[in-house]
């Protein structure tokens, strides 16, 4: 079996037959509608639970076979989300670029949560679309009339991006419930960090299944944990299949029915 039969066999195990069908952007599949958003958490982690080094400096943690399955999990969502300081430390492309390019058709479109729009209008996302290997990048600020603010959104969108106003939660934070429902709707979204992300994710109870690949590596106690909000709640989750790619371990959670809205 190649690798990329292997990861498809993989990712069959972990979604149901449907959803992945449905999640499916490819000309001949015929889409099913599904009837909720359905939201995929994954994140690479150390040994020590870090996903960053010292500062939120970008490391290296994946290697290449589990690298190729978070790129499939690209080519399989419609949309995919990162947090601002992902965007600062990583500039990441957030398409599906391995093995090889894919067309424009299956890649995921970015959402970008930035309530202050500190992303640089320089991005690599936003070169991507005009390049025509991404699609158009949202980036979601708060309502805030603040002139700083819509300075810099004025920046983005002359850019090439698109910038749109989210709601607040009673904490002041972007309003996660909310933005799902209003530009996922009934869509994928997958969510790969960072920190804050990861966690506000994960107390929203939005999250139907997580993909967590473990490195074999220590990054030390300067590094940055995969989780800012240890005191959180979180729903309860249960093991759906554990199975390792080269040298990381792959650890899939589903959440569990008892914590099913």
């Amino acid at each position: 079996m190649d690798d990329y039969s292997e990861i498809t066999e993989f990712l069959r195990s972990i979604y149901p037959a449907e959803l992945i069908d449905s999640l499916s952007r490819r000309p001949q599949t015929k889409r099913a509608t599904p009837t909720r958003p359905f939201v995929t958490l994954t994140y690479a982690q150390s040994l020590d639970g870090k996903i960053a080094g010292p500062g939120g400096t970008q490391i290296r943690l994946s290697g290449n076979e589990s690298m190729a399955l978070t790129h499939r999990l690209r080519e399989i969502h419609d949309f995919i989300m990162v947090g601002v300081g992902t965007m600062l430390s990583d500039d990441p492309q957030l398409n599906a670029r391995i093995p090889k390019l894919q067309p424009l058709f299956i890649q995921p479109h970015p959402l970008i949560l930035d309530s202050k729009l500190r992303s640089s209008p320089a991005c690599k996302l936003i070169r991507n679309y005009k390049a025509g290997v991404g699609h158009q990048p949202t980036f979601v600020r708060s309502q805030a009339d603040d002139p700083t603010i819509l300075s810099r959104e004025k920046l983005l969108v002359d850019a090439g991006a698109k910038v749109i106003g989210g709601s607040l939660d009673g904490d002041g934070h972007l309003d996660l419930p909310s933005l799902v429902s209003t530009q996922v709707k009934n869509s994928s979204l997958m969510v790969e960090g960072g920190a804050s992300v990861i966690s506000s994710f994960l107390a929203s109870g939005l999250v139907d299944l997580v993909v967590i690949t473990i490195a074999p590596v220590f990054v030390g106690a300067e590094g940055v944990s995969m989780m800012k909000d240890m005191g959180a709640d979180f729903p309860s989750f249960e093991h759906v299949r554990t199975k390792s790619f080269g040298r990381d371990v792959v650890v899939v959670l589903q959440r569990s029915p008892s914590s099913t809205s």
